[in-house]
């Protein structure tokens, strides 16, 4: 868990907020809408079967945002435990690399132009190394497209973290005789998420050289590769099956969603609306 929350600080130096904006709006309309429909019905599935609120939150974070780096964060704001967590990235990892490989060939098979192939990349697959991949095989353009896409969902882990802190300290675990107050959601909100954001603050007004964010970047991949590694070394496959097959069900069926919807918004504001 602590390599994951390094992971996600260091990341912060690649998300360059006015890169995103200055590449256009589309990618952050897509990010928007993608995040809010693929949370929700995650939300809305899981609480259909029946998925406790933690593992319910984790799940539906790491559909629709990017992957781990949305789940560790969410994980810190609702207090999941820690074989909901390695459940979750175990999943993101399991369907992160078919997406990657399939999804360019898919893309070539239905004849989509390089920008929606990659908008499509970049919404959907979970984590950002994936989608790069993806792009890559795919062509340049399909992958610029992607990354901003991807850049652009990332940018929403602090904003889910702290709505997500926001719910459970209002609503999921609020006591008769207590009342919410902002220091409860303060030691609450997971505040490695703040150090996301700090450095994808600096990172955007320049403050990194390229050297800088490259050693920055390479730090952040090998701390989520140890990360992936202990969780390896924990992964209790007789453990995770106790959660029954419900969250795999949930998993997959906002997978599918994520993966369909996707493709419409593409081709919608980057095929129709020409962003």
């Amino acid at each position: 868990e602590l390599f994951l929350k390094i992971g996600l600080v260091l990341m912060g130096a690649r998300l360059d907020i006015t890169q995103i904006l200055s590449q256009g709006a589309g990618g952050l309309i897509q990010a928007i809408v993608m995040v809010t429909c693929v949370f929700f019905f995650t939300w809305w599935l899981g609480t259909k079967l029946k998925i406790n609120e933690q593992l319910k939150a984790v799940m539906a974070a790491a559909v629709s945002i990017c992957g781990v780096s949305a789940a560790i964060a969410a994980a810190g704001a609702v207090v999941a435990k820690k074989k909901e967590i390695t459940y979750v990235t175990a999943l993101v990892i399991i369907t992160a690399i078919p997406l990657m490989i399939a999804m360019p060939w898919m893309a070539q098979a239905m004849g989509l132009p390089a920008d929606v192939a990659g908008a499509w990349f970049g919404g959907n697959i979970d984590t950002t190394a994936a989608v790069v991949g993806a792009g890559t095989i795919h062509g340049e353009a399909a992958q610029a497209v992607a990354t901003v896409v991807k850049m652009s969902q990332n940018a929403l882990i602090g904003v889910a973290a702290f709505l997500l802190a926001l719910y459970f300290v209002v609503r999921v675990e609020k006591r008769p005789d207590e009342k919410p107050s902002a220091s409860i959601i303060w030691h609450r909100f997971p505040k490695f998420v703040l150090g996301f954001v700090f450095v994808s603050v600096l990172a955007s007004f320049g403050l990194f050289s390229p050297e800088i964010v490259g050693a920055l970047t390479t730090l952040s991949k090998w701390a989520f590769a140890m990360a992936f590694f202990t969780i390896g070394l924990e992964l209790s496959v007789r453990e995770l099956g106790r959660l029954g097959w419900r969250p795999l069900a949930v998993y997959g069926a906002a997978t599918v969603f994520n993966t369909v919807l996707a493709l419409g918004m593409a081709w919608l504001v980057f095929g129709v609306l020409g962003f």
